[in-house]
Parts: C-alpha cells; sequence; structure tokens
C-alpha cells in the first residue's frame, strides 16, 4: 500500500475513532496488518500492482482495524479486585465485511 493511500485510510479510520488528522504509529501498523489480512482474503482481487484496495475494500480494511484498535492487546477478560471487565477481541472479520470480501474471492472451482 503506497503512503497515500496509507493516509488517506488513517484519516478515515481516525474520523470513524472520533480523533482528528492521519493515523499514525499504531494506527498506521494495524492498518497494514488489516490490510494484509484483506489482501489474503481475496488472494489479491480488489487490489492493485502498487497494492491500494478498492474503495469497498478499504472499508473492509479501516473498519476491522477500528476493531483491532480499540482492544490492542486482545484481552478478553480483566479483573481490577472486584470489578471485572469483558473485552471482544479481533476474532477475524464482521458477517457484513466478509460480505464484501466474498465478492473478491473465487469460492467455487
Amino acid at each position: 500500500m503506497d503512503a497515500g493511500t496509507l493516509i488517506v485510510l488513517g484519516t478515515a479510520l481516525n474520523a470513524l475513532l472520533g480523533r482528528s488528522g492521519p493515523a499514525t504509529g499504531q494506527g498506521q501498523e494495524a492498518l497494514k496488518t488489516v490490510a494484509e489480512f484483506v489482501q489474503s482474503a481475496t488472494r489479491g482481487e480488489g487490489f492493485t500492482l502498487a497494492g491500494n484496495p478498492s474503495s469497498d475494500l478499504a472499508s473492509v480494511i479501516v473498519t476491522a482495524t477500528a476493531r483491532l484498535l480499540t482492544n490492542p492487546t486482545q484481552l478478553s477478560r480483566k479483573e481490577i479486585g472486584e470489578i471485572s471487565l469483558l473485552y471482544q477481541a479481533f476474532d477475524g472479520f464482521t458477517l457484513a465485511e466478509r460480505m464484501v470480501l466474498h465478492r473478491y474471492r473465487r469460492r467455487t472451482a
């Protein structure tokens, strides 16, 4: 993914998370990681030769990255004294995201 696309996706990610400006540091690395997941799931379909995703795949990357960043340690439970907090770890793509991914993936022989 080129730097321009990373900035555009980072800005969309921060807007979704209620932040301003493009993503930096952890946000950029998470975007790159999720983009690799998406590119693997579609076997490269829907990406340019430079590795830039189509607009619907970019949306999948942004929403999945937002879920990943809300729980970066991937803890499922945290206890502090008598208080117990439950978190949702990133465990794959949502149904809506998979619907988009399946448009690009050949599923039959």
